[in-house]
């Protein structure tokens, strides 16, 4: 147990958390690295609904500090009953990808 609590503390880690306003969702995605890093922040935005696929995307520099869990963005999404959205972020550098993770809404009803 101690061994899992370490090498979480000394690997880069991408997370989302989650809260639920009224008809809404506010997705933040987190991040934690073990380096000063800045890095290229990119979100890809996919909405499948009743009129189609939507995607997006937006990309930007960050500048994350080490060992410090730091929001990098906040994204306010209604989600109507019967659609679907997946998020994913992106952190990168100059030698490549460090870290990528997805989102998803629940799967379509």
């Amino acid at each position: 147990m101690h061994l899992l609590l370490i090498a979480a503390a000394l690997s880069n880690q991408l997370w989302f958390e989650t809260q639920a306003q009224a008809e809404t969702v506010v997705i933040t995605p987190m991040a934690s690295v073990t380096s000063d890093c800045d890095c290229q922040l990119t979100i890809n935005v996919i909405h499948q609904g009743q009129s189609g696929t939507s995607n997006s995307s937006q990309s930007g520099q960050v500048s994350l500090k080490a060992q410090r869990p730091q929001q990098l963005a906040s994204l306010h999404l209604d989600i109507p009953q019967g659609e679907w959205t997946q998020i994913t972020v992106i952190l990168s550098n100059q030698q490549g990808v460090i870290m990528q993770q997805s989102w998803s809404s629940p799967a379509r009803v």
